[in-house]
C-alpha cells in the first residue's frame, strides 16, 4: 500500500476540498476519462455533463452516502481505480450506442439514427425542460427515491431502508416515476415540438442524454 501514499493523500486532500488537490485530480484523472469518452464517439455536451455528475458522486458526500472517493483503499492506482469507478459510472448513464452527428458525413448511414443525432443537438434543452417539470409532478417519496438510485446509485434494498418500506415498494415508486416521466416525455415531444410518434421512439431509442436529463434534474431539485 506504500506505493500509493501519495494517491491516499491526494484522494484525502481532495475530500477536504483542498483546491489544489481538486485542481491536480482535475487534471490528472478526470480529463483522461472524459477524453476517453470522447474519443469512443460520444458527444461532447453529454460527455461534460456525464463528468460533472461522475465528480460530483466521487466527491460530495449525502447523508445517505459516502462520497465514492471515500472508498478509494490504496490497494491499486488511483488512476487505476477511477478509471474502471468512472468509465462504468459514465457509460451507465450514456449507453452503448453515443449520440454523433458524424453520420451526417455518411451518405449511407441510417437516416433514423441521423434524424435522432439531429433531435438531439437541436432540442436537448427542450427535453431538459419537459424531464424536470414531469420530476416535479411526482410526489415526495417517489422523487427521493428515484433520486437516490440515479444520482447517488444506490440499490434498491438501502432506498427501502432510508425509507422504512420493503424493497418491492421502492422498486414500485421507481417504476411507477420513470413511466410517469417517459409519458410526460412522449407527449411533449409530440404535442410541442410535433414529433410523429416513430420519430418519438428513433429519438429516445437513440438519445443517451434522457437518462443524463434525469440526473441533472434530480440533482438540481
Amino acid at each position: 500500500m506504500s506505493g500509493h501514499a501519495d494517491e491516499l493523500g491526494l484522494a484525502a486532500a481532495c475530500l477536504r476540498g483542498d483546491p489544489d488537490a481538486l485542481a491536480r485530480f482535475e487534471h490528472e484523472h478526470l480529463a483522461p476519462v472524459a477524453a476517453t469518452l470522447r474519443r469512443a464517439g460520444y458527444d461532447r455536451t453529454l460527455v461534460d455533463e456525464t463528468i460533472q455528475l461522475v465528480r460530483y458522486r466521487l466527491l460530495v458526500a449525502t447523508p445517505e452516502r459516502p462520497a465514492k472517493l471515500a472508498t478509494y483503499r490504496g490497494l491499486g492506482s488511483l488512476r487505476g481505480w477511477l478509471r474502471v469507478t468512472a468509465l462504468r459510472q459514465a457509460r451507465a448513464l450514456l449507453g452503448p450506442r453515443p449520440v454523433t452527428l458524424a453520420s451526417e458525413r455518411d451518405p449511407a448511414a441510417d437516416p433514423a439514427q441521423l434524424e435522432a443525432a439531429l433531435l438531439a443537438r437541436d432540442h436537448g434543452a427542450d427535453l431538459r425542460r419537459i424531464v424536470r417539470a414531469a420530476i416535479a409532478s411526482l410526489d415526495e417519496p417517489a422523487r427521493h427515491a428515484l433520486r437516490l438510485e440515479v444520482v447517488d446509485g444506490l440499490p434498491h434494498h438501502e432506498i427501502a431502508a432510508l425509507h422504512h418500506v420493503h424493497r418491492t415498494t421502492i422498486v414500485r415508486w421507481i417504476e411507477d416515476a420513470r413511466a410517469t416521466i417517459a409519458a410526460a416525455v412522449r407527449r411533449g415531444l409530440r404535442h410541442e415540438l410535433g414529433l410523429g410518434p416513430a420519430t418519438v421512439d428513433s429519438f429516445l431509442r437513440s438519445l443517451a442524454g434522457l437518462e443524463l436529463s434525469l440526473a441533472s434534474a434530480l440533482r438540481a431539485g
